[in-house]
């Protein structure tokens, strides 16, 4: 049998966004001694997204309604952004990144969901108010979109340096009783 598929399939030379996320949170246990981590998961939006399809196509909007508000305000940013991210929720690849304390009971706080399509870019984030104001301020927009893999380092850049990530880091290591030095 004739193979009739392109030779370059699997050249891809893009790291996919989960994959950088993925890095970056195990950079920071190694920073931390791993005192305070983060996590990559699958959104609770995600979830109910597929747990509703059962191979049948629902308006995204209508089924985060059923998830938690970080699914509201996913559906709703979302909602506007049709020719960058497609509505098609099946597409849509979803993740929640969180710092957590493991000292501390797995201690977890949500700093930003990020959304996107098979295309990988572009990636739409959805950030805690106090990153969202700050960074918003550096982008000059509330809506904060990474066309590329530059543009999503630049921006886990200024999310990771913002004062509210670095005071949830310094205050779980403090109360994990860890120094880093």
């Amino acid at each position: 049998m004739a193979d009739l598929w392109p030779n370059d399939i699997g050249n891809a030379t893009q790291k996919a966004p989960l994959s950088i996320l993925q890095e970056q949170a195990s950079i920071l246990g190694a920073k931390t001694k791993n005192l305070v981590e983060a996590e990559v998961r699958v959104s609770s939006a995600a979830r109910v997204m597929a747990a509703d399809s059962k191979n049948k196509r629902v308006e995204l909007g209508a089924t985060i309604k059923l998830a938690t508000k970080t699914g509201e305000e996913l559906a709703s940013s979302l909602s506007d952004k049709a020719d960058d991210i497609s509505k098609d929720y099946l597409q849509l690849f979803v993740y929640d990144f969180l710092i957590a304390a493991p000292v501390l009971n797995n201690y977890s706080f949500r700093i930003f969901t990020v959304a996107y399509d098979f295309r990988l870019y572009p990636v739409k984030f959805i950030l805690d108010k106090d990153i969202q104001d700050e960074i918003g301020n550096v982008w000059g927009t509330q809506n904060i979109l990474a066309k590329s893999e530059d543009e999503l380092s630049s921006i886990l850049m200024q999310i990771f340096s913002s004062n509210k990530v670095r005071g949830i880091i310094n205050a779980l290591l403090v109360q994990s009783g860890g120094s880093i030095n």
